[in-house]
């Protein structure tokens, strides 16, 4: 029974970790990182900012109230000096007099509400495209995740693939390098054929470890683009085909026009924004006009006792309308909307420069995955090649048709080769995805 209570809490303290290794295929990633990106995240906060700045724009034409209590407690009361003959002295002598009470409270209420105001008319529509400039930003931020992901994905699975190679040639080599150590010992070979193998296989090594380590850089990068603790275990699903095969023609003749791309709405976007703040400011010269009501109490006492006795407190009410006319400004208002007036016509010349840059990285984007496209292939072929000269060398040296020489040649040509292979697929990645971005695919 004791056993048995081991095994379970064994079994129970692993599964944790068990489970937290979690599988993606791609598109899981991506869509993984479109809800917990940390960008992401941060773009959202700028939505619900906007948001809070559309309501903060309401709440400023709605009714305001505001309410203030004030003591006062005369030290020395103010002295006054009337005509004497008021209390049957001489005239043309004053006598001194004192007004009012040591202590006076007054607690006052006062309600206003903006009646019409041109700048908060329009001043609202332009909060409102805020919002919207807000969630274009989101749009874009999201597809440069979902690039971030695909390239960092490519990464992975590109240096698992080096690897897995490195690897298998570090072992071939290995055992290559036993058989002519024990030739050697035989008196068939000499020691500069075991010491080439050695310098050989120590290099392949070194390479091995270094691809593991970009192994886990790689992922370490991924699961930071997707939002993951570093800390966490992933396993990826998707290979490489994915990367480097299908259908691409499609999307290098694709005649996407550049007025589509976010880039380009997020311009649009901003050229309302700025006709909205333009109109606004323009809309300042109209009156401003709003309402108040204000209640007042007072209370007038020799000694404070203000909380005990609520009797005598004396009302005030007072209703009115406050007309706000700007008449001059020193021409500082007029400068205010030109300054707005050229922030308009520099956004419209912005929107015009991002729609050319768009034409022309759409251009080069669809050029360079082409390019990308045909080196890929090329360096699978010299792969190829390489590796099969690498094996014929193999074969002739362990039948005494080829040098030590030849057979680290053959070695140092492949491991070449790989690595280009290697980078022509992350650069081909890269191609892809930077088109997909353009291209909102």
């Amino acid at each position: 029974m004791r056993l048995a209570s081991c095994i379970a809490c064994i079994a129970l303290a692993i599964s944790p970790l068990v489970a937290s290794a979690q599988s993606y295929t791609l598109d899981q990633a991506q869509n993984y990182a479109e809800l917990h990106s940390y960008r992401l995240l941060e773009a959202d906060n700028d939505i619900d900012d906007a948001k809070a700045s559309v309501n903060e724009v309401i709440s400023s034409g709605l009714p305001q109230v505001t309410g203030s209590v004030s003591y006062n407690n005369f030290l020395r009361q103010p002295v006054q000096v009337v005509p004497a003959e008021f209390f049957g002295g001489e005239p043309g002598t004053f006598a001194e007099v004192v007004f009012g009470t040591e202590q006076n409270a007054t607690a006052d209420i006062t309600a206003n509400q903006l009646l019409f105001d041109g700048s908060y008319i329009i001043g609202l529509k332009a909060a409102r495209e805020v919002v919207e400039l807000s969630r274009m930003q989101k749009k874009l931020t999201k597809q440069e995740v979902r690039k971030s992901v695909y390239d960092a994905y490519a990464m992975v699975l590109a240096a698992e693939e080096n690897y897995k190679t490195l690897k298998a040639s570090a072992e071939n080599l290995e055992k290559i390098a036993e058989q002519t150590t024990a030739l050697k010992e035989a008196g068939l070979t000499d020691d500069i054929s075991v010491s080439q193998l050695k310098i050989n296989l120590s290099n392949v090594q070194n390479a091995v470890v270094n691809a593991e380590t970009q192994i886990q850089l790689s992922k370490n990068l991924l699961k930071y683009n997707m939002g993951l603790p570093i800390t966490a275990e992933i396993s990826l699903i998707s290979d490489l085909s994915e990367f480097t095969q299908g259908e691409m023609s499609d999307l290098m003749i694709d005649q996407f026009t550049a007025m589509r791309t976010t880039e380009f709405q997020l311009a649009r976007q901003n050229i309302t924004l700025q006709e909205f703040r333009f109109k606004a400011e323009r809309a300042s010269y109209l009156p401003r006009l709003s309402a108040f009501f204000n209640h007042q109490q007072q209370a007038f006492r020799q000694q404070f006792d203000f909380l005990s006795n609520t009797d005598d407190y004396f009302a005030v009410n007072l209703v009115g309308i406050n007309l706000s006319v700007p008449i001059f400004t020193s021409l500082k208002k007029h400068h205010q909307v030109s300054q707005k007036k050229l922030a308009v016509e520099k956004a419209q010349i912005n929107a015009t420069k991002v729609r050319e840059g768009m034409e022309l990285e759409i251009s080069n984007a669809q050029a360079n995955l082409k390019n990308e496209l045909n080196n890929y292939k090329v360096q699978e072929t010299n792969l190829d090649l390489a590796s099969r000269i690498r094996e014929q060398t193999r074969i002739k040296f362990s039948e005494g048709l080829a040098s030590s020489f030849d057979l680290n040649q053959a070695e140092t040509q492949f491991l070449d080769a790989q690595a280009k292979y290697i980078g022509a697929i992350i650069n081909l990645s890269d191609a892809k995805s930077s088109l997909y971005k353009l291209l909102n695919k």
